[in-house]
């Protein structure tokens, strides 16, 4: 809705701020890019639906747009919200842009989907929660978080000019304490469920993708996956050789010490050929 409301023409003249671009949904990237783009202009975007709504040169169906979209921006929900996602979308960022990237191989994107996984539950913290509480309550300052109700004029008693109170402040004892249980609740929710998405993603060949990533560790009972795809294992006695031989010089990798002598071990030189193609 922001970037179909900002593209309109007299708006986007007014805005200040950088373009809001279309979402590009089925990428985590694209999430993440439309939050920065919201956080970095938050405060313009509010200027310019504030110039909207109180101007008279747009019509009566986009001040209406303009009026809705800033009561959800003011919320202390819609804030909340966007801070959590770009903290854990940003996180997301390096795995996203490793699994496009070509290069990348299986053992590669288990490894960093791994790490990716062990980030987001550090972020599982009562502390963690609080914090991007506080920030989304400090993205609106006090005087923009206020009642828009018509209030009766009043006369003013003189001799109580001490005691008035000229402007509203927002009630965020209640937000602030102790993390409130409500956003407590979305914000546990929200990791477990990005945590949940990425082992139903990445964890139905699990058991492979681990054979592959520790390869190198020459643990024939973490490979045996491999074996149920018809690749040949070498034996324990050739695979503890090789494991003691290859430790024994670093200047050239396993794969090319291997290679030189193919012959000596040929199975396990078979064995890394065959998932190095997977790479």
């Amino acid at each position: 809705m922001l970037h179909e409301f900002f593209q309109h023409g007299q708006v986007s003249a007014i805005c200040k701020g950088k373009t809001i671009v279309r979402l590009l949904e089925q990428r985590w990237s694209g999430h993440l890019a439309i939050i920065n783009v919201i956080l970095a202009n938050y405060a313009e975007i509010i200027r310019t639906l504030d110039e909207i709504i109180q101007s008279k040169l747009f019509a009566g169906q986009d001040i209406a747009k303009g009026i809705g979209i800033k009561s959800v921006m003011l919320k202390i929900d819609f804030r909340f919200t966007l801070i959590l996602m770009k903290e854990i979308l940003g996180l997301l960022e390096p795995a996203d842009a490793a699994l496009q990237g070509r290069s990348t191989s299986l053992k590669d994107a288990f490894e960093i989907i791994t790490c990716v996984k062990n980030k987001i539950q550090l972020l599982r913290s009562s502390e963690k929660c609080l914090n991007i509480l506080n920030e989304s309550q400090n993205l609106v300052p006090y005087a923009d978080v206020k009642s828009n109700a018509e209030k009766r004029k009043r006369q003013s008693t003189h001799s109580l000019n001490a005691f008035f109170v000229m402007e509203t402040l927002p009630n965020t004892q209640e937000e602030t304490e102790d993390c409130s249980l409500q956003y407590k609740s979305l914000y546990f929710e929200a990791i477990d469920l990005t945590l949940l998405q990425l082992e139903e993603m990445f964890s139905d060949n699990d058991d492979l993708l681990m054979a592959i990533s520790s390869i190198e560790e020459f643990d024939l009972i973490k490979l045996q996956p491999l074996k149920e795809l018809g690749i040949e294992l070498p034996s324990i006695e050739e695979f503890s050789v090789v494991k003691d031989f290859v430790t024994m010089e670093q200047k050239e990798s396993i794969f090319s010490k291997l290679y030189k002598h193919r012959r000596a071990f040929r199975a396990t030189y078979q064995l890394f050929a065959t998932i190095a193609t997977f790479g």
